[in-house]
């Protein structure tokens, strides 16, 4: 109705506003625990998100080594595995 003086409100809005300070202290507190969780857990996410990585960036050369021959592929996964093997222990015993 044209020259009505009535205010439009939105249905149960003052009780939203009444639960304000409560949702925000829940999202506070969500987040809280979710950067405990990912503080204290990063000894279990750290090694699971580098392997992630490590998936994706290796992934090419697998796409490579299905298209060479079993042959190739059998030289080439045994000259690698003995330089990791190899080169993996030196760092830890410090002996070459």
């Amino acid at each position: 109705m044209p020259g009505s003086s009535r205010q439009w409100t939105v249905p149960g809005s003052h009780i939203a506003s009444s639960l304000l300070p409560a949702v925000v202290a829940s999202n506070l507190f969500i987040g809280l625990a979710l950067v405990a969780l990912l503080y204290f857990g990063r000894e279990l996410f750290v090694p699971v998100v580098v392997a992630l990585l490590l998936s994706f960036v290796l992934a090419p050369v697998v796409r490579l080594f299905r298209r060479l021959p079993e042959q190739i592929n059998f030289l080439v996964g045994d000259q690698c595995s003995e330089a990791l093997f190899r080169g993996g222990g030196y760092p830890t015993t410090g002996k070459p």
